[in-house]
């Protein structure tokens, strides 16, 4: 029996996570945390005499609370939410159902940058404090002790490549900000689709813990089929754009050359 006691307690310490380390892994701030366990949306931590610990569910918690503050829901209704569905069913279950909802979305590694290796990153003379101001507008950056925490290094790939074929980073920026809005509205129509024919009728008929893993199951098959559509969709009509800009290039430099009698 003690040596079962000894080996919780082993594995406790391996997962304990201090607070500043919580912090970074889950993209937020010491304060923020603080924030959220005194409205009562996070589970106080196990105290090692002055030093709080936290584990894998405060951050899984954390991340969960940023989803629905970028739905807009505000701290009273994330903690009747949140209180609805410790009392349903075990943390758990709800753990376990959260991971799967908000796990895999984003399968890159955030990477942080000081302002001079960004800028190495980007032709010369670029306006990189432009850059910066404009993706912290996207959430694509966020400053943190003179470093840049960038969050989708995909869509900084992206300006580098705009930049360096000559594009200006604010129009650059300017595209990227109409992407992100174009994209914004298409995951809200499969977000509604998914509310309307999986998640409405399961509430509808009762959301047993076994039920809500079968739906976090079906959410899972349906992000490849969004990407998929997305990527299918796009890439036509980037080969139908592309053909209707040479064709009006070619007609303007058939004009230029054309002999005059």
């Amino acid at each position: 029996m003690q040596d079962v006691v000894n080996e919780r307690a082993q594995n406790s310490e391996r997962s304990a996570i201090p607070i500043d380390e919580l912090a970074r892994q889950a993209g937020t701030t010491t304060r923020n945390v603080r924030l959220y366990q005194t409205e009562g949306l996070l589970a106080p931590p196990r105290r090692g005499g002055r030093i709080a610990y936290y584990n894998r569910s405060h951050l899984e918690r954390l991340k969960l609370i940023a989803r629905l503050q970028g739905r807009g829901f505000s701290f009273a209704s994330m903690r009747e939410l949140f209180d609805a569905w410790d009392k349903q069913r075990g943390v758990g279950d709800i753990l376990g159902i959260s991971e799967r909802i908000i796990g895999g979305w984003n399968d890159e590694d955030p990477q942080v940058f000081t302002i001079q290796e960004l800028a190495a990153r980007f032709p010369s003379g670029a306006d990189i404090e432009t850059l910066i101001a404009r993706a912290a507008k996207l959430g694509l950056v966020e400053p943190r002790d003179e470093k840049l925490y960038v969050s989708r290094p995909s869509m900084l790939r992206a300006a580098e490549e705009l930049t360096a074929a000559g594009v200006p980073v604010g129009a650059a920026c300017d595209e990227l900000e109409r992407v992100q809005r174009h994209i914004e509205k298409i995951a809200s129509g499969f977000a509604n689709l998914f509310a309307e024919h999986i998640w409405d009728p399961a509430a509808r008929s009762g959301l047993s813990a076994d039920r809500m893993r079968e739906i976090a199951q079906t959410l899972e098959r349906l992000r490849p089929a969004a990407s998929l559509a997305i990527q299918a969709i796009l890439s036509r009509e980037l080969e139908k754009a592309a053909a209707r800009e040479a064709a009006r290039q070619a007609m303007r430099f058939r004009r230029r050359t054309k002999p005059r009698h």
